[in-house]
């Protein structure tokens, strides 16, 4: 479906110059103010319409959000407007997905695919497919204006804000991570086959999710190359895992608040065992989330591990993941411990 059929919707409020069909314009902002993701003196610059074809954070592939879903207009289910204000990047109207524009880092297109690489929590890359009727170069100017915008945001904010902003893209490229996000490859086809783990700490990981307690206790004596005591390769993989599980479990926006009841209810499932302190799981899942002002020194690395563990399995319940989903993540936790220099030990 072409924009210009959903356009007559917006005819009462006029088709807006440079913003888009005005009663769609002023949908999207009023959902978003209900959704506390646009400021009052705050409005949208730019609406296009069109599908998230792409979206994944820190590597990991995430659920579309498809905001009309339940509408009986087979032709509108899974559209996903994107547009931007003067501080923000919206993808929907829900809010589900938004960025503020100094943590955009990238921008581009191919055809009539927008690619935008931003961070809230975790890196994040979405691809989406505009279905407005005009051509590539259109979108590629599209793409350009919200850079433009994001510049003029950058240069809005406080030369301590500018610079947390500087440092922050710095971190990513110095590590590899913007690197990686932009060498990530179009959603492959369910036909392509990802492979098991690698690794003995992934197949023992794979089995307390999935509650296979046999091929848990047998895998266990492999665990740190079925020698007694501690490396960091084994558990990096799990550190990985638990970051993928809680960016797709809080999402890109959080409050703190959430986190708070989630280590709540983590307590009471495990009788407010005093290994998973209130504060201690609540630091570990925020900085797992990406936050930079988490001090985590006073956690050993055993009680780091065993935190990160718990609040996994606890995310992995409350997501409801398929089998093949644990195999995504896991694979992909795997992935990021070798990219980060560790060294798991593989399997035989």
């Amino acid at each position: 479906m072409q924009v210009r059929s959903l356009a007559r919707w917006g005819k009462r409020g006029g088709e807006q110059p440079g913003r888009g069909p005005g009663l769609l314009v002023a949908m999207t902002e009023k959902s978003l103010r209900k959704h506390h993701a646009l400021g009052a003196d705050d409005q949208i610059v730019e609406w296009k319409q069109g599908k998230i074809q792409q979206w994944s954070v820190a590597g990991s592939p995430q659920p579309h959000p498809r905001a009309f879903n339940n509408l009986d207009i087979p032709q509108l289910r899974g559209m996903s407007s994107c547009s931007y204000s003067s501080r923000r990047l919206f993808f929907g109207s829900n809010g589900t997905v938004f960025a503020d524009l100094e943590s955009v880092w990238h921008a581009d297109t191919s055809a009539k695919v927008l690619r935008i690489v931003f961070s809230s929590s975790q890196l994040t890359v979405i691809r989406w497919r505009s279905d407005e009727a005009e051509d590539a170069a259109a979108l590629a100017g599209f793409s350009k204006r919200i850079m433009a915008q994001r510049d003029r945001r950058l240069a809005e904010l406080s030369p301590a804000a500018r610079q947390q902003a500087g440092d922050r893209l710095a971190e990513f490229q110095r590590i590899g991570l913007l690197a990686a996000a932009l060498a990530q490859p179009e959603a492959p086809s369910r036909s392509v086959s990802r492979g098991g783990q690698r690794t003995y700490i992934g197949q023992w990981l794979r089995a307390v999710l999935l509650r296979q307690t046999e091929l848990r206790d047998r895998l266990h004596p492999k665990l740190n190359g079925g020698d007694k005591g501690w490396n960091d390769d084994e558990p990096a993989v799990v550190q990985a895992a638990c970051e993928l599980a809680v960016a797709r479990f809080f999402g890109t926006s959080y409050d703190v608040r959430a986190i708070t009841a989630f280590v709540a209810e983590l307590r009471e499932a495990t009788a407010n065992d005093p290994a998973y302190d209130q504060l201690k799981t609540e630091a570990v899942i925020r900085s797992a989330l990406g936050e930079q002002d988490v001090d985590t020194a006073g956690i050993t690395a055993g009680q780091k591990f065993s935190i990160r563990l718990m609040v996994l399995t606890l995310a992995f319940g409350k997501l409801g993941l398929s089998e093949a989903n644990v195999d995504h993540l896991i694979t992909d936790a795997e992935k990021i411990a070798v990219e980060r220099g560790f060294d798991p030990p593989l399997v035989d």
